[in-house]
């Protein structure tokens, strides 16, 4: 006849079981942190922060240049302004989120000047949007301007309406540089 274990006797055993499981793992894990080694939380959390980076207050003074065509003919622009927001320093994406005001002179057939206020943001590929109004001597409208690129040179697509005597739309593609981008500043 076989001899069969009663459930209590069964639950005995497991309960041995695991207090043993336990006090060998105390054992073990109590040296290693006793001698300087970190625990695994503490490494998945510099780990954690390392990809983040840390994250600050910035404003700066803008500058972007520009060469292209538009809806007249060849233009050239330079634009200058203020930016201010969030810049990320270190991490796995690094950059910053800025409004702006920028104030822009461009030089096509005739010369127009444009005040806007916008978006930049060049944290994996630099993207701005900005909007505002256009003037020249032909009348003044609103104008927005789209800037996609790449660590400080991209192409920026405007287009607007300046109402004068007749209306005249207007659209340009330029390549630009923002000198601050491009230096690493922003």
């Amino acid at each position: 006849m076989i001899a069969r274990a009663g459930p209590r006797r069964g639950l005995t055993l497991l309960g041995m079981k695991l207090l043993l499981v336990v006090a060998l793992a105390v054992v073990r894990v109590a040296p290693a942190h006793a001698c300087g080694v970190p625990r695994f939380g503490e490494d998945m959390a510099a780990v954690a922060q390392a990809l983040v980076g840390a994250e600050e207050d910035f404003d700066s003074p803008l500058l972007v240049l520009g060469a292209g065509t538009s809806s007249d003919s060849s233009a050239r622009s330079i634009a200058v302004g203020w930016g201010w927001g969030k810049r990320q320093v270190g991490g796995m994406f690094p950059g910053s989120s800025l409004s702006r005001v920028m104030f822009e002179l461009r030089q096509s057939d005739h010369r127009s000047f444009a005040a806007t206020y916008g978006w930049y943001g060049n944290h994996l590929a630099s993207l701005g949007f900005d909007g505002g109004i256009s003037a020249s001597a032909a009348g003044v409208g609103p104008t927005a301007r789209l800037t996609l690129g790449l660590h400080g040179i991209g192409v920026q697509l405007a287009a607007g309406v300046e109402f004068g005597p007749a209306p005249r739309p207007y659209g340009a593609a330029e390549l630009v540089v923002d000198v601050l981008d491009l230096t690493g500043q922003l």
